[in-house]
């Protein structure tokens, strides 16, 4: 057995196996609470008898959340009352995700990114520090309501050619965090700004609605809400 620093607790242990000859092995006291493969999968021996993993968790929660990609780069982060774990089967766990006893900020990107999580209690919190994705509580979609009157975000997403692109919203808008550079431009209600690779994406949250949109030089991808949609019908 080979454990790194720290992957071992009173309680818990994180291990990596990969060939069939690499074994890891621990003696415990009262009952398995929580198994889980983060990826891949291996056989597991409980007393010297090889079982059904998914027989150690027949209490797991049956609540699930799951984050979908919608073309942004976008950070999340999902708060319970009661405990969240990983939920491999629909989304994987990855190195950029932080997951706690009762909270988890992570990352998506492409609609076939997904992330999910099964926890107990309520769902109590979900925001997005950055872009926005699709949200699904026990396979139904839902919507992020972030306790502020900024509910909207519009992301423009570069095609390849520099393209300078400018906005006005009827309430306040607001540049997400890490999305804008020195040469973008915004005030309360509008911004001008810069874009140009297809991994480049500039995303505001506002209130009200957008009064104006235009490319003042090339052309970029827009997306109200995580959905792609015309530029043209912003302005109809």
């Amino acid at each position: 057995m080979r454990l790194n620093a720290g992957d071992l607790s009173a309680t818990a242990t994180n291990g990596w196996v990969t060939t069939p000859s690499q074994v890891d092995s621990y003696r415990f006291t009262g009952e398995i609470t929580d198994f889980v493969f983060i990826e891949g999968n291996a056989r597991v021996y409980l007393n010297g008898e090889e079982i059904n993993p998914t027989a150690l968790l027949t209490d797991r929660p049956e609540n699930v959340i799951t984050i979908r990609g919608s073309g942004v780069p976008t950070k999340y982060t999902v708060r319970v009352d009661g405990e969240l774990y990983p939920n491999p089967s629909e989304g994987p766990l990855e190195q950029w995700d932080h997951l706690t006893v009762d909270s988890v900020t992570g990352w998506v990107t492409e609609e076939a990114h997904v992330d999910s999580y099964r926890f107990s209690g309520n769902l109590t919190d979900v925001t997005f520090q950055q872009g926005t994705a699709k949200v699904y509580l026990n396979g139904e979609r839902v919507t992020v309501d972030e306790g502020n009157s900024k509910t909207h975000t519009i992301t423009v997403r570069g095609k390849g050619t520099p393209t300078e692109y400018h906005l006005s919203v009827s309430g306040e808008l607001q540049s997400e965090p890490g999305t804008l550079e020195q040469w973008d431009n915004v005030t309360s209600s509008s911004a001008t700004g810069w874009i140009t690779d297809m991994s480049h994406s500039d995303t505001y949250r506002f209130s009200g609605e957008i009064t104006e949109f235009a490319f003042l030089q090339g052309e970029a991808r827009v997306y109200i809400n995580g959905e792609q949609i015309d530029p043209d019908d912003l302005n109809s």
